[in-house]
């Protein structure tokens, strides 16, 4: 029979994304991602809303497998359209653009930040053929919010950045990732030296650390940072 656990995993299956990553999305931890596809608990109603967003289906799927809309839902790549359709010189379609979640979970570049429960902002397009070029999924990305100063001047306190979930070892390229350390998450250049991870920042002011052995067991690399965005406001 199939219930609201079977339907989270199927999704994320198909989606690739594993427990860590849909947590960073919604901003919970990755534990109770688990406990909702094991069906031990239900998701509140402000995380199904999420949930749907972050799969492209609705609230109304997750909860009975119906695949058939509600009669007032709106299809937001419809809306998109609709809007990007409204700008001057050639028309743009759902083909040319991808929508990334954006979450309220922040990545610390700082002292470490557990992620909130209040977490959705809404979503982002990104044109599909830049997405391509940079061999990234927009179904295995996200982006979060940053916090602190310690990846100063490359990442800027409050920049949205777009994690890719799919490149997630640093031994295969060095870079800026984020990462989960216990319970906090980071966003910090990570390289492989033999055995060991060093995390260090790019502001000279934070300290680099390196970690081996069972310490590694505490960390999860979520995805690397591809690209930031961010408003410019003169002091």
């Amino acid at each position: 029979m199939e219930t609201l656990g079977s339907r989270l995993r199927m999704l994320a299956k198909e989606r690739g994304q594993s427990d860590a990553q849909i947590g960073l999305a919604v901003g919970i931890s990755k534990g109770a991602v688990n406990h909702w596809m094991n069906d031990r608990r239900v998701p509140p109603q402000k995380h199904l809303v999420v949930l749907a967003d972050i799969f492209g289906v609705t609230v109304d799927y997750l909860l009975t497998g119906n695949t058939a809309p509600p009669p007032n839902w709106i299809d937001e790549d419809e809306l998109v359209r609709a809007q990007v359709a409204g700008i001057n010189g050639p028309k743009l379609t759902e083909a040319d653009y991808a929508l990334v979640c954006l979450s309220r979970a922040h990545v610390s570049a700082g002292p470490g930040h557990v992620p909130p429960e209040e977490h959705f902002y809404g979503s982002l397009a990104f044109n599909r053929a830049w997405l391509k070029r940079e061999g990234v999924n927009p179904a295995a990305a996200s982006l979060v919010r940053v916090k602190g100063d310690s990846m100063e001047p490359t990442l800027h306190d409050g920049s949205a950045v777009l994690v890719d979930h799919q490149r997630r070892d640093p031994a295969v390229r060095r870079g800026i990732y984020a990462l989960r350390i216990g319970e906090e998450v980071f966003v910090k250049r990570l390289e492989k030296v033999g055995e060991l991870l060093v995390i260090s920042s790019d502001n000279p002011t934070h300290s680099s650390r390196a970690l081996g052995g069972r310490d590694l067991a505490d960390v999860e690399v979520i995805g690397r940072v591809v690209w930031q965005g961010y408003t410019f406001r003169d002091n």
